[in-house]
């Protein structure tokens, strides 16, 4: 819902306007990345905290965020990652798992 990724927004366009390199999306009840297209816009974020969240599943567009060192996806409901996952050369911890 629109009321719901309003602070989300807010927090990612603080996140691209202070090019922060770190991303905290814990525990904020989202269930589809591509309802927030903003976080691929976060191309210097290297560490991506989506843990606590209901996503069935990691958009393919994830090969966007190019820099991403650490991606936590601790407890969520994810079953099979996009292939282009493979595509970020530069991700060295990938959280998954309840």
């Amino acid at each position: 819902s629109f009321e719901m990724t309003k602070p989300i927004k807010k927090l990612i366009s603080e996140t691209q306007k202070k090019d922060r390199y770190e991303l905290d999306l814990d525990t904020r009840g989202v269930e589809d990345l591509l309802d927030i297209p903003e976080i691929f816009k976060c191309i210097k974020v290297t560490r991506l905290t989506l843990s606590h969240n209901r996503l069935p599943a990691l958009p393919p567009n994830i090969i966007d965020l190019s820099n991403l060192e650490s991606l936590n996806l601790f407890d969520n409901h994810i079953e099979e990652l996009p292939s282009t996952i493979s595509g970020l050369l530069r991700l060295k911890h990938l959280h998954l798992g309840m």
